[in-house]
C-alpha cells in the first residue's frame, strides 16, 4: 500500500527543521535540521543573526530562510521518503519578524527585523501615546506595543526608511513568507495571513475585528 506523508517545517531563529510523518503508521520517518551558521555560512550569521548592526538591532536576511527550506527538501529527496506521497506541508516560524515585499515579490528591505530586535522602542512609545495610552492600545488591538511585535517594526520602516516603505505592498511574518514561497513565490505565491498572525503583530483585535 502506498504511504501518505505529512511534512512539518519550523523556520526558527537559528535553524530550519523538517519533520516527516507517515500518517498511516503514525510514525516519524524523517527528521533533519539546517543550521544557518554552519550550513549557510555565506550569510555570515551568529546564532542566526547578522552581526555588527548596532545597539538593539537583530536582523536576518529572509533569503537565508528560503535557502534553508530548499536545503531541507534536498536532504529529504536523498532519503527513502517519496515526495510524490507528500499530502500536506505545515509551516511554523519564529514570531514576529517582519518581511516586506513589493508587488513583484522582491524584498523592499533586504533584512528582517527579528522578534528580539529592540531598536523600535521609540516607535512603541509613539504608537501607544497616539492611541491614548497602554490600556487604550490593548482595547484597540488586544495587545500592548512591544519591540518584539511587528507593528512597531512597520512604523520604524515608515519613519526611517520611507522610500522602502512606499514600495512595499505586503508585510509578512516569517512563516507567511515561507508559505508564499512554497505556493509559487514570485510566480503567483499566496499572500495571505490568518487573524492570529495579525493579532500577534499588534495590528488587529481578534474579538472586535478592528
Amino acid at each position: 500500500m502506498d504511504k501518505n506523508f505529512f511534512v512539518g517545517l519550523d523556520v526558527s531563529t537559528q535553524s530550519c527543521k523538517i519533520v516527516v510523518i507517515d500518517s498511516d503508521a503514525g510514525q516519524v520517518v524523517f527528521v533533519n535540521s539546517v543550521s544557518y551558521d554552519q550550513d549557510l555560512p555565506q550569510f555570515g550569521t551568529k546564532n542566526g543573526v547578522v552581526q555588527g548592526l548596532g545597539p538593539g538591532a537583530s536582523e536576518s536576511d529572509p533569503k537565508m530562510w528560503l535557502e534553508a527550506v530548499d536545503e531541507g527538501f534536498d536532504r529529504l529527496k536523498s532519503s527513502d521518503v517519496s515526495l510524490n506521497r507528500v499530502r500536506c506541508i505545515s509551516v511554523s516560524g519564529q514570531q514576529h519578524g517582519l518581511v516586506a515585499l513589493d508587488a513583484r515579490g522582491n524584498l523592499t528591505r533586504t533584512r528582517s527585523k527579528l522578534w528580539n530586535d529592540f531598536s523600535t522602542m521609540k516607535e512603541c512609545e509613539i504608537l501607544t501615546e497616539r492611541v491614548g495610552g497602554k490600556q487604550e492600545m490593548i482595547g484597540e488591538v488586544g495587545n500592548s506595543q512591544r519591540t518584539g511585535y511587528t507593528a512597531a517594526k512597520i512604523f520604524h520602516m515608515l519613519r526611517n526608511e520611507k522610500e522602502r516603505y512606499q514600495k512595499t505592498t505586503t508585510f509578512f511574518v516569517v512563516h507567511n513568507y515561507i508559505n508564499w514561497y512554497l505556493t509559487g513565490g514570485k510566480k503567483g505565491g499566496l499572500r495571505i495571513m490568518e487573524p492570529g498572525d495579525t493579532s500577534g503583530m499588534a495590528l488587529h483585535h481578534t474579538i472586535f475585528r478592528s
